[in-house]
């Protein structure tokens, strides 16, 4: 809360102020990285660099990209040796753009900083603690029995009604809907592409017995088709939050919608063309975030995998932090089941996969019968390791693809997807349901 509270503060300030402390921050984090990670010091070393001739964000094209190879080969050189074990917090990303990732944080920057961040994102949607609100999203498969029920009275005191999307089917969606009904939630969130199937639901049935204060979004990319949909079914505006598992709450939509407010007290966001260099604002170009507070494992000019662009100009609204008014590289097909269910693909758990030297994945849809999952390995294994795998994710992805369909996988030595498929993980090749 005292994160949030100066994060609420440092909003409204003009963007030279907000420079000012993002310069420092970075100036700070810069000194630390070459002080205690071994990975920076050779870097800077290596171009004779010294932290202090970066004073400004502006200056950071000194250095170069921090790719997700680039992590995996240099791990344990990219740790800070200011931290021992119990300070830090092994982590991993949903693998939502095909590569899973395992990094190292720290409280301060996830549990305070970041959590504030996504509070604030949500109080510019009007949402104040302790309102009642569904969220769409599944439980994580490897938590255990105690740990479920932890996540459950977690939601009971933070009157969350968590429905958990891998079960959505024509038979459930009603019961859905009535426990939605039951609840009377005053906020929905969640992926796009599962409240959209909802939407659409609820749409051919009938309107929902709840009046919604709005719509909060996140994981995936937010379509004008779905935010149609959602104020039609629901009544009520639609909020995205851009945000990763490296990096929480990046970017949010403030009530004037004219694009996503970067956190710039805590984040450098910078727009790049395909060499790394900065693109001039209104440029569309891949997205690198530098994170101002993970000191355990620090990320800096870190390429997310998304593409952006910034606007030259100030929000409406008086805040003073920079607008990224386009976003690309997140979206996942659907997959459907000869019964009639339909899976969002971002509900499919995949942070396993960066624990078993899994480089790439992709699922792919051909029939009703059955799902293909692609794996590329980060090196050589045994046969035994491959079996193993393969055990572990069928064992994961069959209660939730259910038993009418068959999943089989396929270890390949790269994945190759157009460039307009750029972040499609789950593939269907079904044809569309109208």
């Amino acid at each position: 809360m005292r994160c949030l509270d100066a994060l609420e503060q440092s909003q409204w300030w003009p963007k030279d102020k907000l420079l000012e402390l993002q310069n420092e921050r970075l100036r700070s984090l810069l000194s630390h990285a070459y002080d205690t990670v071994p990975y920076y010091h050779k870097l800077f070393d290596e171009r004779s660099i010294k932290p202090d001739d970066i004073k400004d964000s502006k200056e950071l094209a000194a250095l170069p990209v921090l790719t997700k190879q680039l992590i995996k080969i240099n791990f344990d050189n990219l740790k800070s040796s200011a931290f021992s074990p119990k300070e830090t917090i092994l982590s991993s990303t949903s693998g939502s753009t095909g590569s899973p990732l395992k990094f190292y944080s720290t409280k301060e920057d996830q549990l305070e900083w970041g959590f504030a961040r996504g509070l604030r994102a949500q109080k510019w949607a009007g949402y104040e603690l302790g309102e009642k609100t569904v969220i769409m999203r599944p439980f994580l498969p490897s938590l255990s029995k105690s740990g479920r029920l932890g996540k459950r009275i977690q939601a009971f005191f933070k009157r969350h009604l968590i429905l958990d999307p891998s079960t959505m089917s024509k038979e459930t969606m009603p019961l859905l809907v009535r426990r939605m009904e039951a609840f009377q939630p005053r906020f929905i969130g969640g992926y796009p592409s599962v409240i959209y199937l909802l939407a659409r639901f609820i749409k051919r049935s009938r309107r929902p017995s709840f009046s919604s204060k709005a719509i909060i979004t996140g994981s995936e990319q937010l379509h004008d088709y779905q935010r149609e949909l959602f104020e039609e079914v629901f009544g009520c505006e639609t909020y995205g939050i851009y945000g990763s598992w490296e990096v929480h709450s990046i970017a949010a939509e403030c009530a004037e919608h004219t694009g996503y407010h970067i956190a710039a007290e805590d984040i450098i966001m910078e727009i790049v063309n395909d060499a790394g260099e900065p693109v001039p604002p209104g440029t569309e170009g891949r997205i690198l975030l530098t994170n101002l507070h993970n000191y355990a494992m620090p990320f800096i000019r870190y390429d997310i995998g998304d593409v952006g662009v910034i606007s030259p100009k100030l929000c409406p609204c008086g805040r003073g932090l920079p607008l990224l008014v386009k976003l690309g590289g997140r979206t996942d097909d659907v997959i459907v089941t000869r019964s009639g269910r339909t899976i969002p693909g971002i509900v499919l758990p995949r942070r396993f996969l960066a624990h078993h030297g899994v480089e790439q994945h992709q699922l792919v849809q051909d029939s009703y019968d059955s799902v293909k999952v692609k794996l590329v390995l980060d090196g050589e294994y045994a046969p035994e390791h491959r079996n193993k795998l393969n055990k572990l994710i069928v064992a994961q992805y069959q209660p939730i693809l259910g038993e009418d369909i068959a999943v089989t996988v396929q270890f390949v030595d790269q994945i190759v997807t157009p460039p307009n498929w750029k972040g499609r993980v789950v593939i269907s090749n079904l044809p569309a349901e109208e």
